[in-house]
């Protein structure tokens, strides 16, 4: 049985696999993690990312969102 107090990441990107999914250079990642845009954790060394937090990062910068109650 897994203990609910532990989080179970569903996946762990690389910062090269981020920075192919936002289309930008890896140095560009790692200027984003030290200005704590995005989390990460170290990891052996290395830096990871958590799926759900690009998802998040993504959405919080789409630009033209609909915005609830304009229309």
């Amino acid at each position: 049985m897994v203990n609910s107090k532990y989080i179970y990441p569903q996946r762990l990107l690389k910062v090269s696999e981020v920075a192919s999914i936002l289309s930008v250079s890896r140095a560009f990642v790692y200027k984003l993690i030290r200005a704590r845009k995005i989390p990460s954790i170290q990891l052996l060394g290395t830096k990871r990312i958590r799926q759900e937090d690009i998802d998040q990062f993504i959405k919080s910068n789409l630009l033209g969102q609909v915005q609830k109650g304009l229309q």
